[in-house]
């Protein structure tokens, strides 16, 4: 993935709180694009995202599996991914 480029986001942000509806629970779906180059375990993007976030997967503009969210500075929209292809089975 290269600076620039867009990727999306599944999750449930902040878990029950935000994702309960009168419908039962809905997921959220958060865009974003590549902030920094990857240093090959890790990539850094511009989703938006609260704690409950981490073990969303982040996707490509083509649907691809890029990494899995796991860490996000407080206050700021910037998250860290690791690379899915660190993950078994992928």
């Amino acid at each position: 993935m290269k600076v620039g480029e867009e990727v999306s986001m599944l999750g449930y942000n902040l878990g029950p709180e935000i994702s309960s509806t009168t419908a039962g629970l809905k997921i959220q779906h958060t865009y974003g694009k590549i902030s920094q180059e990857s240093n090959g375990l890790r990539v850094l993007y511009s989703i938006n995202a609260l704690p409950g976030s981490s073990g969303s997967p982040v996707f490509s503009k083509d649907g691809k599996l890029v990494a899995i969210n796991y860490y996000g500075y407080e206050g700021e929209e910037f998250n860290y991914g690791i690379l899915a292809k660190h993950l078994g089975g992928f």
